[in-house]
C-alpha cells in the first residue's frame, strides 16, 4: 500500500511540472485547463503548516543584491578554501558580503526556489559533489550569485545555501519502506538540520517528494523531472 500510495504521489508531481512547462504538448496543456478547477488540489500539496521553522514570505522574483546571513557566508568561504584554488591575493579581495539572490532558479528544466519563497519549490535531492551520484534530500534555504576575481579574471557561480534532513533510524517493522529498497522512498525527521551548507547549484538533482507520516516524521523520495516524462507524453500526443 505504502509503494501505490506513493508512486501515485510522485506521478502526480510530475503531471504537473510538465503541465506549467513550456515543452508540455498544447493538447495536454488545454486538457489540464478544463479539468485542474474540478480538483481539490490545495490538500494535496506540502506546506510550512505544522513546522516549527519561522519562514519569511516574498513576492518580488527578480535578483536582489543584499547581504548573506554570517553562517552562510562562513559556508561559502570554506566551499571556496575546500574547492577552488585561490591565490593568496584572491582571497584577500574574496567578496562574501554582498551577492546576487534568485527568488528562482532552473537546474535541468526544473524551477527551485528559497524555502522563504516556496517551500514545495525548495524540496530538492542533492548529489555529494558534482561527480558523486549519492542523492541526498535538502530544503534549499537560499540561492544565490557570487562574483571573484581568479587569476585576474571575473569568475560568476551560482550557489546554494541547503540543510539536510536527518534520516529516522527505525526497526524494519515500524519503517515499511525498507522492503521497497527499488522504490527509494526513506523516512526522514521533520525539520532539516541546523547546519548550513555552501553547495554548487549544479548539484541539485531534482525536487524532493515529501508527505507527512506522524508528528515527527516524514516520508521522501525523489522526483524524476520532465526530462524523463516528456518523450512519453509527446509521442502520445502525436499518434
Amino acid at each position: 500500500m505504502e509503494s501505490t500510495v506513493l508512486t501515485t504521489i510522485s506521478r502526480r508531481a510530475n503531471l504537473l511540472t510538465l503541465v506549467s512547462s513550456d515543452k508540455c504538448p498544447p493538447v495536454l496543456k488545454r486538457a489540464w485547463d478544463n479539468l485542474h478547477p474540478r480538483l481539490n488540489s490545495p490538500v494535496l500539496d506540502p506546506s510550512s503548516a505544522g513546522c516549527s521553522r519561522e519562514r519569511r514570505k516574498t513576492s518580488n522574483t527578480k535578483p536582489v543584491l543584499d547581504g548573506l546571513d554570517t553562517d552562510i557566508e562562513s559556508s561559502l568561504r570554506s566551499y571556496m578554501y575546500e574547492h577552488v584554488q585561490l591565490s593568496p591575493c584572491d582571497i584577500s579581495i574574496l567578496n562574501t558580503k554582498r551577492i546576487v539572490k534568485h527568488r528562482h532558479y532552473i537546474v535541468n528544466d526544473a524551477q527551485y526556489m528559497p524555502s522563504y519563497a516556496s517551500l514545495a519549490h525548495s524540496l530538492a535531492y542533492i548529489r555529494e559533489s558534482l561527480t558523486d551520484s549519492k542523492l541526498v534530500p535538502v530544503e534549499i534555504r537560499e540561492i544565490f550569485e557570487h562574483n571573484r576575481i581568479q587569476d585576474g579574471k571575473v569568475v560568476v557561480e551560482s550557489f546554494a545555501a541547503i540543510h539536510r534532513f536527518r534520516k529516522r533510524n527505525m526497526e524494519r517493522k515500524d519503517d515499511p519502506f525498507q522492503i521497497f529498497p527499488d522504490f527509494r522512498a526513506a523516512l526522514y525527521h521533520r525539520e532539516p538540520q541546523d547546519t548550513v551548507e555552501v553547495i554548487h547549484v549544479n548539484q541539485i538533482h531534482c525536487h524532493a517528494n515529501q508527505r507527512p507520516w506522524d508528528n515527527e516524521t516524514v516520508v521522501m523520495r525523489a522526483i524524476d523531472r520532465v526530462g524523463h516524462h516528456y518523450p512519453f507524453y509527446c509521442s502520445s500526443a502525436l499518434t
